[in-house]
């Protein structure tokens, strides 16, 4: 495929890419291929290029919602690159690439005195995999203020998509689910800076002080059950502390698994089945995923 990539590609392509050096958990196998887009032109002549040859591909952006085995990826990793990072203004609006991350635009905002994003300044990750997956934090989500959306398809055509036509739900986009997300727009008030300012400064603090920030994770590694917290539950099981391998549950917060330094995949997968037989046992609750798992087989998946 890499020798399909000429004319008019501008970007990086690499071969047998490690991609734990692309996860914020620091584990992951290599890629068969590694692209890099740097313009929207050179993102379609990549993904012609992978829909012609049928070969299987994943969007990576800042890697700090997935778990890659350390076989890493049979196919292509796709990282949108330096030309879909960017932050626009008009009015009360911020237009953003999809590879912008939360913490980019929400800073952006505070500095135009634009109010709607300071609770979510937090989240880890880049716009696109964050509206895909309708990152949220402290009782808002990144939804909450979005205007449209714009997607690619396989094929390199474009489609926009305003917010009344996607349905958000928790930590889920549906008619986003398996597209490519390239830009979007956010709707914001204008508000007092201090107070925007007061506001990220909490939630700053709240996240230091209940999540483990000080080692290499994915975030909330299972979603909130019904009616409940994930953490509160594994916090009754004796879930603190637990640990297989480099893999261990965080002190601060039972619902984070952290890469202690030498986590391989498999040590972080083990410690996960190990959570919900726990959880399963005592209170019949099958927990749900909300990092995604990339490379692993039939076997492996099973808990």
């Amino acid at each position: 495929m890499q020798e399909a990539l000429t004319g008019g590609f501008q970007g990086r392509i690499a071969q047998q890419e490690s991609l734990a050096k692309h996860t914020t958990y620091q584990i992951g196998g290599p890629a068969d291929l590694w692209i890099e887009p740097d313009n929207l032109q050179s993102l379609q002549i990549a993904l012609g290029t992978i829909a012609k040859l049928e070969i299987p591909y994943l969007i990576i952006g800042e890697g700090s919602n997935l778990l890659i085995s350390d076989r890493g990826l049979q196919g292509v990793a796709v990282k949108l690159g330096k030309g879909f990072n960017y932050i626009k203004n008009q009015g009360n609006k911020l237009f953003a690439g999809a590879a912008t991350t939360i913490k980019e635009l929400s800073q952006k905002a505070l500095d135009l005195n634009l109010d709607g994003l300071a609770s979510i300044c937090g989240i880890p990750g880049a716009l696109g995999g964050g509206i895909v997956m309708n990152a949220g934090a402290y009782g808002a989500n990144l939804s909450d203020h979005l205007d449209w959306v714009e997607t690619i398809e396989p094929g390199g055509s474009l489609h926009r998509m305003k917010k009344k036509d996607i349905t958000f739900s928790y930590r889920r986009a549906d008619e986003l689910q398996g597209k490519i997300v390239t830009a979007m727009s956010f709707q914001l008030t204008r508000g007092n800076r201090e107070a925007i300012q007061t506001e990220m400064n909490r939630v700053e603090r709240l996240r230091s002080r209940h999540q483990p920030l000080e080692w290499p994770s994915a975030g909330s590694v299972f979603k909130r059950p019904p009616g409940d917290y994930a953490g509160r539950i594994l916090e009754e099981v004796g879930a603190k502390g637990f640990s297989i391998g480099g893999a261990e549950v965080s002190t601060k917060h039972a619902n984070f698994i952290i890469n202690r330094g030498s986590a391989t995949a498999a040590d972080v997968l083990a410690v996960i089945k190990e959570l919900r037989r726990r959880v399963r046992d005592s209170y019949g609750i099958e927990l749900e995923m909300e990092i995604k798992k990339v490379g692993f087989g039939p076997e492996e998946e099973k808990s």
